[in-house]
Parts: structure tokens; sequence; C-alpha cells
């Protein structure tokens, strides 16, 4: 006998049909035909519906960066980093531990990109600290983060045996 799953749809939906009456089903508090506590109003409230959108002010175009242009052979590259801070109207401080020669020759650069191009040449790192350009050299250093994660311990444990019997049945 083959009961297929349509017939087993159809008699679940008529089962639905010809159930208990709303009087006798299950209330929200699961008793029968118990009265449901009222919810307190600042609980469960649905939020007015939004009537304006607010209105987000046009975006302001970014300052065009000045470009510099920079042709030098094999000069200290802390006499480069002066020039270049004294024309962008920067102040400036480096590292004395800076050494090392530069040779580049930028065309219409900013000054981003000139120092990312130096720091090629020499090991230097940079950065701005408020109206600062600090130039350091590039050495590794340590840095400490919070890392947030669940602190669990995981333990298992297992047991395999095994057993064989030999036995005779006879004397040779």
């Amino acid at each position: 006998m083959k009961i297929t799953l349509s017939l087993i749809v159809i008699i679940v939906l008529a089962g639905c049909k010809y159930g208990p009456e709303r009087s006798e089903r299950m209330d929200v508090a699961g008793h029968l035909n118990e009265p449901v506590a009222p919810v307190a109003e600042n609980i469960l409230t649905i939020p007015p519906v939004v009537e304006q959108v607010p209105i987000i002010a046009a975006p302001e175009p970014a300052e065009k960066l000045q470009t510099f242009t920079v042709v030098v052979t094999d000069i200290p590259a802390n006499e480069l980093l002066f020039a270049l801070a004294r024309d962008a109207r920067l102040n400036l401080d480096v590292d004395p531990s800076i050494t090392g020669r530069v040779s580049i020759n930028a065309i219409d650069q900013t000054l981003p990109q000139i120092l990312r191009r130096i720091s090629r040449q020499v090991s230097l790192h940079y950065y701005m600290d408020g109206p600062n350009l600090v130039v350091e050299r590039d050495v590794p250093f340590t840095r400490e983060y919070r890392v947030d994660y669940l602190n669990m311990d995981r333990s298992a444990t297992s047991n395999i045996q095994m057993s064989t019997k030999i036995a005779s049945t006879g004397t040779v």
C-alpha cells in the first residue's frame, strides 16, 4: 500500500480545517480560555512612521593636492626631505638615524607620491602628526592589540579496545 506525499498533505490540511474552534484553542499565554495579561506600553510599542527623510548635505569636493617636480641625482635623503618640506610649507621632524642617498625624477606628483617613492629607496617611514611631517627610520616594532574572543576550553576523550578470542575444539 503506497501513500503518496500529496495524499498526506491533503489529510493534514483537512485536519486543520476541521480542528477545534477559536474559543477552544490555546491562547498566547499557553492556557485554554485564560485571559491574556496586558502588555506594558513601553516594551512593545511600534515606533511612528517616518514621514520625511532627513536631508543629507551635498558632498564638498576634496581639496586638490599641490604637485611638485623633483629631479635629483645621488643626494642625501635628509637634504631632499628638508627641501620638500620647505616647498610644501610643512614642519618636518627627521630621525637622525636616516642615512642613504636618493635619485629620483618625479614630475607633477603630490607629496605623498614622492614620499612613497623615496621610502622605497631609503628605509624610512613617514606620517602626518597634525601640521608636522614625521619621518622615521623603518624598523620593526611591537604593537599590542586587544582581541575579544570567547574563552573556552575543549576536552575530548576516546577509547578504542579490541578483543580477540581464539578457541580450539579438539586435540592433535
